[in-house]
C-alpha cells in the first residue's frame, strides 16, 4: 500500500513539474514578444523625433541654403531637386555606424515666379537593419519673394 502512495506522489510531482514548465515556456514567449514590440516602438519613436527635428528646421528656414546650414545636411543639386542620403544615429546625427538611413530631397516649385514659390521637403527614414521605411513625410511651405534692399 505504501508503494502505491509513493508512485502517486511521484506522478503528481511529475505533473506539477510539467505544468510549471509549460507555464514558464508560455511566459518566456510572451515576454520575448513584448520585448520585440518595445524595441520596434522605441525605434519608431526615435525616427519620429528625427523627422520632427528636420521638418521644424525646414519650416524655420527661409531658403534651401539656410535649411542646409541649420540642419547640417549638405544637399547636392540633381535635376532641380536637392538631394542627400546619409546614415544617422539614433539622435539624428550623421554617423558612419548609423542605424538609420535618412533620404532628404528639397524641391522648389515655380522658381521664376514674381509672387513667391513653394518649397517641398521629402524625408524617408529607413532602418539600416532591414531596409524597411519607418517614416515617409512630405512637407510644403510658401516662400514669399523678399524685396531687394535699397
Amino acid at each position: 500500500m505504501k508503494q502505491k502512495k509513493n508512485i502517486a506522489f511521484y506522478v503528481e510531482s511529475l505533473l506539477l513539474t510539467l505544468f510549471i514548465l509549460i507555464i514558464t515556456a508560455t511566459l518566456v514567449r510572451m515576454f520575448a514578444t513584448a520585448r520585440s514590440q518595445a524595441i520596434n516602438a522605441h525605434a519608431l519613436t526615435q525616427t519620429q523625433q528625427i523627422a520632427q527635428n528636420v521638418t521644424d528646421t525646414f519650416y524655420a528656414s527661409d531658403s534651401m541654403q539656410e535649411f542646409s546650414s541649420l540642419s547640417g545636411i549638405e544637399l547636392s543639386l540633381n535635376s532641380d531637386i536637392w538631394q542627400k542620403q546619409l546614415q544617422i544615429d539614433s539622435f539624428g546625427n550623421p554617423s558612419r555606424d548609423g542605424i538609420y538611413y535618412l533620404d532628404v530631397s528639397y524641391q522648389i516649385s515655380s522658381p521664376n515666379s514674381t509672387i513667391g514659390q513653394f518649397a517641398q521637403l521629402h524625408l524617408i527614414i529607413t532602418a539600416k537593419s532591414n531596409n524597411e521605411p519607418l517614416i515617409d513625410v512630405t512637407c510644403e511651405k510658401y516662400l514669399p519673394l523678399t524685396a531687394p534692399a535699397s
